[in-house]
């Protein structure tokens, strides 16, 4: 199937918030820590005018997206990285990455920083991202892995 990967439109946020949801229910938390999360859950236009944002597609449906921001001159960080549910564990994760690696390349970037979600990590880690420490999660007892992926 062919993807188109392009920057979304601020008036998409809505489309980017509902698969960022479901994305994270996949993963079978509770609705109180949703609901905890619910700021970082959300995507705004003002957010998407506040760093680049790309998304793949299979025709009209969103599949993923991600987005980055600048965090000095050769690094950056990954702010989003979310895969639709239906597409979690097909490969569609490592198209991504590799789309994120050629934006990273042309932006000169050496090194992107990741705080991934526990679940996340095997994938940043199959994908070249090694960590580097951790962070306490919102949530009493749950760190959030932090991991650097060498950009190449």
């Amino acid at each position: 199937m062919d993807i188109t990967i392009q920057a979304p439109k601020p008036e998409e946020a809505s489309e980017l918030n509902t698969l960022m949801r479901s994305s994270k229910s996949y993963w079978g938390y509770l609705d109180e820590w949703l609901e905890l999360w619910d700021d970082e859950l959300t995507i705004t236009p003002d957010t998407m005018l506040s760093r680049a944002f790309y998304a793949g597609r299979i025709a009209r449906e969103l599949i993923f997206f991600y987005s980055i921001r600048q965090l000095s001159e050769h690094r950056y960080d990954l702010a989003d990285c979310w895969v639709a549910p239906d597409y979690i564990g097909q490969g569609y994760g490592a198209i991504l990455f590799e789309h994120l690696n050629t934006t990273l390349k042309s932006l000169n970037c050496h090194t992107l920083v990741i705080e991934s979600d526990p679940n996340a990590e095997g994938f940043y880690k199959r994908m070249g991202a090694v960590r580097v420490g951790e962070k306490q999660s919102k949530i009493e007892g749950r760190v959030l892995p932090i991991l650097e992926y060498e950009v190449r």
